[in-house]
């Protein structure tokens, strides 16, 4: 009997197996639920309240009730922002006040851009996604943000043989939670793939990262990009229409130095955001 008792406490390996493939299911529907533009993340707002100003405002949700949310900085959900931010003098900042009376010139504007790329700079603090609303051209002072991305370049890729894969789980602890984290990883990350650049194979007698080119992207509306494709960018004091018109989407730039010419002359900011 004794045998047997002993045998009954062990967990069955079928239940043991059904529960990590559980425990895999929840994390990949947390996963699944990541969407920049809404939920935990730091908030750029234009605040009404006494004066126009801008604000960063930390929040567990999108903080309408606070101003027009402008842009979103959301952490990945491997990594998420220390709860001690939301907390701390209520998780707000601002940024920039009295933009109503603000002076319409090229430096006025200058440090305006200026006061958003500090909060850009945050996707970099995070590693996480910037998220753009559709209302940042019917702002008081309307912005756009650029930013500069290595041209994709595609080569055949030599062709692979077949290989049977088969449904396994892996089994332990360590194990587990390392998978997780490379799915969260690789989930999180999935709306920067396509923009992200490629590995490129050298080609004979050339340099193959010589040979990339450099082009102007631009945040859209409603759209999010990977704080690592914000590496170089730009704050232009336009609506989105105007600030292609100044600089057009997939120029390519052989001079950086000129990219930021343009920009600093229309009263906007260039930088490279990092924390």
């Amino acid at each position: 009997m004794g045998a047997v008792c002993g045998k009954s406490k062990k967990q069955a390996p079928h239940l043991k197996l059904a529960g990590q493939m559980s425990l895999a299911a929840r994390s990949a529907a947390t996963i699944e639920e990541f969407k920049p533009g809404d939920g935990d993340g730091a908030y750029l707002l234009e605040s009404q309240e006494d004066h126009v100003s801008l604000v960063s405002q930390y929040a567990h949700k999108k903080p309408t009730e606070q101003g027009t949310v402008l842009l979103q900085v959301k952490a990945p959900p491997y990594k998420p922002i220390p709860e001690s931010r939301f907390k701390l003098q209520s998780g707000k900042r601002i940024l920039r006040q009295n933009i109503e009376t603000m002076k319409d010139t090229p430096e006025a504007k200058a440090k305006y851009c200026e006061a958003v790329m500090d909060f850009v700079r945050l996707a970099a603090t995070y590693n996480g996604f910037l998220w753009a609303s559709s209302h940042l051209g019917e702002i008081k002072q309307p912005f756009t943000i650029l930013y500069l991305e290595p041209e994709q370049r595609t080569f055949a890729e030599p062709e692979q043989p077949d290989i049977e894969v088969k449904d396994t789980v892996a089994i332990g602890k360590d194990a587990l939670e390392k998978q997780e984290e490379k799915a969260a990883e690789t989930v999180a990350e999935k709306e920067g793939e396509q923009s992200a650049p490629k590995n490129e194979s050298p080609e004979s007698g050339h340099d193959a990262t010589a040979q990339r080119k450099i082009l102007v992207r631009y945040l859209g509306p409603e759209s999010s990009v990977p704080h690592r494709l914000l590496a170089t960018c730009g704050i232009l004091p336009l609506p989105l229409d105007k600030a292609k018109e100044l600089i057009q989407e997939g120029k390519r730039v052989d001079n950086v130095d000129e990219i930021k010419t343009i920009i600093t002359e229309a009263g906007g900011f260039f930088g490279t955001p990092v924390a």
